[in-house]
């Protein structure tokens, strides 16, 4: 998993955008105490820095530049496929093709089919119960 999926999973996508708008392509520390007076927590809420100490207390990040937008949308397209989301769902969300979405999500045509089977079952289970 790459630090932006992890971020949209950890603290949402869009405080993950925030995060590659405000400290992309730089080196971020992220303190294991912060207060509510922080930077960090001035730009994102406090509430969601206590998210990202959580999980990066006392290190050190690098969010990628939010110039690179496919990234965020990778992010993005990840998230919501865990979220439960169809592919022409989520390409309808970002304003892309299904076929762009199945590309960043998979990468091959066999995980593309994989995801396929398993809408599909989702769906017959559905219509069964």
């Amino acid at each position: 998993m790459t630090l932006i999926e992890e971020m949209a999973q950890e603290v949402g996508v869009e405080v993950m955008i925030q995060i590659c708008q405000i400290w992309g392509g730089q080196t971020l520390y992220i303190p294991d105490n912060p207060d509510e007076q922080h930077p960090i927590a001035q730009d994102i809420g406090y509430e969601n820095l206590l998210r990202l100490v959580a999980v990066y207390g006392s290190q050190t990040i690098h969010p990628p530049s939010i110039e690179r937008p496919h990234l965020a949308q990778r992010a993005k397209a990840r998230f919501l496929i865990q979220q439960g989301l169809s592919e022409r769902r989520i390409a309808w969300v970002l304003g892309v093709s299904v076929q762009r979405i199945t590309h960043m999500l998979n990468g091959c045509k066999a995980n593309a089919q994989w995801y396929e089977r398993q809408e599909m079952e989702q769906e017959l289970g559905a219509a069964t119960r």
